[in-house]
């Protein structure tokens, strides 16, 4: 089912699962210090059987890794995705700096409290803008509103285990929903059902009515909704503008 404007609700929609999940390791911070004051963290993700490794970031407790990794997605209900953090050692074991695990159902509670930092940086741009055009500056630089990251902090893999820490990781799902097109969770903006959208949700370019994935809640179509409202909000003061001046 969709709204009058012919946005489809995303639980009205197909309910693809996933078939990809990427993961880009951002950074840690306030890490533990294994040795001489630091250590040199590196992180080993597993989803399944598959593995991937970040780079060893040396002598450092706040490491950023930038680093992107792709893992296919094969039992929704099933599959976790765990992410260990380690300080690399030459002479001994290499020592334990915290954990996160993610069922794939709390992944996509991450992605889409993603969207909504994305969402209310985006809003603020807006504002911003509309700020400036009042003011008579149109076009007028305004300030950045990048969206704010989402620390996670590390979990202890036992009782005795000495860490502390949080982790920045930005996940980004890609769901396959039949013939409709791929539906990617990621940056970008387009237009869903002839209305713009742009967030941390759906990059795809395939995307059309009916494609969307189910999601935790409905934001994209939500904020289609109320950005068209507003551009015809928009409108309708133009044409008073120009009827008072006529």
């Amino acid at each position: 089912m969709s709204d009058g404007g012919g946005v489809r609700s995303p639980t009205a929609a197909a309910a693809a699962h996933p078939t990809q999940l990427t993961v880009k390791m951002h950074g840690a911070r306030h890490l533990a210090a294994k040795s001489h004051g630091f250590s040199d963290p590196y992180a080993i993700l597993k989803l399944g059987a598959q593995k991937a490794k970040t780079k060893k970031i040396e002598r450092c407790l706040n490491p950023s890794w930038e680093q992107e990794f792709t893992f296919a997605v094969h039992n929704f209900s099933e599959d976790q995705l765990s992410i260990n953090l380690f300080d690399s050692n030459v002479l001994s074991r290499d020592d334990f700096l915290g954990r996160l695990t993610f069922t794939m159902a709390e992944a996509e509670e991450l992605v889409a409290e993603q969207r909504r930092r994305v969402l209310i940086a985006e809003a603020a741009a807006r504002r911003a803008e509309t700020s400036a055009t009042a003011e008579g500056r149109p076009g007028a630089s305004a300030p950045s509103f990048a969206p704010t990251p989402v620390w996670k902090t590390l979990q202890k893999r036992s009782e005795r285990s000495n860490i502390k820490g949080d982790l920045w990781v930005e996940l980004q799902f890609t769901y396959e929903a039949g013939e409709e097109g791929v539906v990617a969770f990621g940056h970008g903006s387009g237009t869903v059902a002839g209305r713009p959208y742009s967030n941390l949700a759906r990059s795809a370019t395939t995307a059309s009515e009916g494609s969307f994935p189910h999601v935790p809640y409905p934001l994209v179509e939500d904020y289609a909704v109320d950005l068209n409202k507003q551009q015809q909000q928009q409108q309708q003061q133009q044409g008073e503008g120009v009827e008072e001046a006529e």
